[in-house]
């Protein structure tokens, strides 16, 4: 998607340790393919050594450089990988309840 010239991405967080809610691969995959209907690239930002379903082709995966940063770490991560990619992007946010 390009609004006024600006290449729109989904930036999917999923770095919590699911503390509240349990682990849930079927969640991310679900919001990696709803996001991904939206907009393109899409980047799904998780902690280190964090075991993730499989992902369609093309979605990018960045880790966090911090553990226990939090959200922000998980976006900075990825607007960092957008910005190596060398793609001007607007990130939309998902953040896993």
């Amino acid at each position: 998607m390009v609004v006024d010239g600006l290449t729109v991405g989904g930036v999917v967080l999923c770095g919590g340790r699911s503390r509240r809610i349990g682990s849930s691969e079927a969640w991310l995959q679900r919001m990696v393919r709803i996001v991904g209907e939206v907009v393109e690239p899409v980047v799904v930002a998780g902690r280190r050594n964090q075991s993730l379903p499989e992902l369609p082709e093309g979605v990018a995966v960045v880790c966090d450089a911090v553990e226990d940063a939090g959200p922000l770490a998980g976006i900075t991560n990825a607007n960092a990988l957008c910005y190596k990619l060398n793609q001007r992007q607007i990130p939309c946010i998902v953040v896993k309840p």
